[in-house]
């Protein structure tokens, strides 16, 4: 997850002036469905924080760049995540590397290269037609 137009992210570091696409060309934010803030988009850095720390779960849904800070948030948080990548962006994010030491370049790596940040990282396919791999945590037997 990254802000518009910010320079830095959801866990304060420094980010390039990039921003994901669409982004800032169509004023999009994050769209909450329950709570305080239904039905609204958020465009405010520090109100879109909030509102994730509250939440039990985080998606993607083709999220572009914001994929891995998705998946790091949420695992850094404590929190159930599913996205489905699309882009690997591979020259913008020329440092991610495999567990080999590989350079992530194609959509396939990334998969791995996210399911390798934990054990618990599963991913299945959805039945729809192109990037279709959802990566997802899913709750603990416990917590059900």
């Amino acid at each position: 997850f990254q802000m518009s137009d910010a320079t830095t992210d959801v866990f304060g570091r420094k980010e390039g002036a990039h921003r994901p696409y669409g982004e800032s060309a169509r004023g999009r934010g994050a769209a909450v469905s329950e709570g305080e803030y239904a039905g609204a988009q958020i465009k405010d850095p520090k109100q879109a924080l909030e509102v994730l720390r509250g939440s039990s779960l985080v998606i993607g849904m083709h999220p572009d760049q914001a994929v891995e800070g998705i998946v790091d948030f949420a695992l850094a948080s404590g929190k159930m995540f599913a996205v489905v990548p699309c882009c690997v962006y591979a020259t913008q994010f020329h440092l991610r590397r495999l567990p080999s030491g590989r350079q992530v370049k194609s959509y396939d790596d990334l998969l791995a290269y996210l399911r390798s940040k934990d054990k618990r990282i599963r991913i299945c396919e959805l039945p729809f037609e192109g990037k279709n791999k959802l990566v997802y945590i899913a709750p603990d037997k416990g917590n059900l």
